[in-house]
């Protein structure tokens, strides 16, 4: 899955995150660590990230630290729980973040583990790539590959 993925160990960061006693948090890296499991939790940690569910906008970004052109974003879903989370996304690529351009969407919902490939329907140039949903449940993504 790593091949060619530009998303692999790069910064990202998410609108808010889910942080508890027992599990750690489920930070934005997790979706980044390049580890293609699609279960929330191993024995010890998060292995997906997770937004707290307090906001309607909901957010996660990743700096490709270089402009890229970006053809084809894939999202693992996760499959242990809460699958149908993943629905009404919309990924934007771009160089600064306001000026982000529309790549394609996904309205779902995801099944449980399911690798939801979004193509853009025009390649785009960008150092970032944005998946974000408004809705009142938590934005979970287990991984994100973003490619040529």
């Amino acid at each position: 899955m790593s091949q060619n993925n530009w998303a692999e160990h790069k910064p990202s960061n998410q609108s808010s995150t889910l942080d508890t006693k027992v599990w750690g948090n489920a930070s934005s890296d997790k979706a980044v660590d390049g580890v293609w499991i699609s279960e929330m939790f191993d024995k010890t940690h998060y292995q997906c990230t997770h937004t707290e569910q307090r906001s309607k906008h909901h957010w996660w970004m990743v700096n490709l630290e270089h402009t890229k052109l970006v053809r084809r974003i894939t999202i693992l879903n996760r499959r242990d729980c809460c699958e149908e989370r993943l629905h009404n996304v919309t990924v934007t690529v771009g160089d600064v973040e306001g000026q982000m351009k529309q790549c394609g969407r996904f309205t779902g919902p995801g099944g449980k583990g399911e690798l939801v490939e979004i193509s853009c329907s025009t390649p785009l140039f960008g150092q970032f790539v944005k998946i974000e949903k408004y809705s009142n449940s938590s934005l979970t993504l287990c991984e994100v590959g973003v490619y040529p």
